[in-house]
């Protein structure tokens, strides 16, 4: 009933999703530990198969999107524990932006791989309020991540100046809406 995802997240099946029962990172302290991890292969064969058969396919009727949801905060919580990493974004801990950028970087070369397959919007995935509130501090979130965020879209819009950058994001986030925008995010979900 557990598995070892490509991120060497141990997983099971849910009641309704997928869950992370141990975490790869869950003793992450510095910058040398998110150097020494190694994320999954970019190119790993098949991991673009369905994006280049639907351009193919769909290109010229339909709008075609690249996904690359649990993107930064998602993908970085999933690989060292929400509990603890929230806890060490107020606590400033070295390794929090160094595992946020390096989120990113693996995404955006993903990202890149999409629209050199002809995808015409990139979909981001994560989540940063809950039914109430954001997750974090507003200002948390635009010291530590809005910049990484908005360099993803930059590099796409480098690619390809017509990629439509599309964000999901759950919960009670009107206070970051602006955010949202400024990043360059052309798209919100749910609205």
């Amino acid at each position: 009933g557990h598995w070892l995802n490509e991120y060497k997240m141990l997983m099971r099946q849910g009641d309704i999703y997928v869950e992370v029962v141990d975490y790869p990172l869950a003793h992450v302290q510095t910058k040398a530990d998110i150097e020494s991890y190694d994320f999954p292969e970019v190119d790993a064969p098949g991991r673009f198969r369905d994006a280049e058969a639907l351009v193919k396919k769909y290109k010229n009727d339909y709008l075609i999107i690249g996904d690359i949801e649990v993107t930064v905060f998602s993908l970085a919580h999933q690989l060292v524990g929400m509990e603890k990493l929230l806890i060490d974004m107020m606590m400033e801990t070295e390794y929090v932006v160094p595992l946020f950028q390096a989120c990113a970087d693996f995404q955006t070369e993903i990202g890149l791989r999409f629209i050199e397959k002809g995808v015409d919007a990139i979909w981001y995935g994560d989540d940063f309020g809950t039914q109430q509130s954001l997750i974090m501090a507003p200002e948390t979130f635009r010291d530590q991540l809005k910049p990484i965020y908005t360099k993803m879209n930059r590099r796409f819009k480098e690619a390809n100046p017509d990629i439509i950058p599309i964000l999901h994001c759950d919960g009670a986030v009107a206070p970051l809406l602006n955010d949202i925008h400024e990043m360059g995010f052309e798209v919100f979900n749910p609205v």
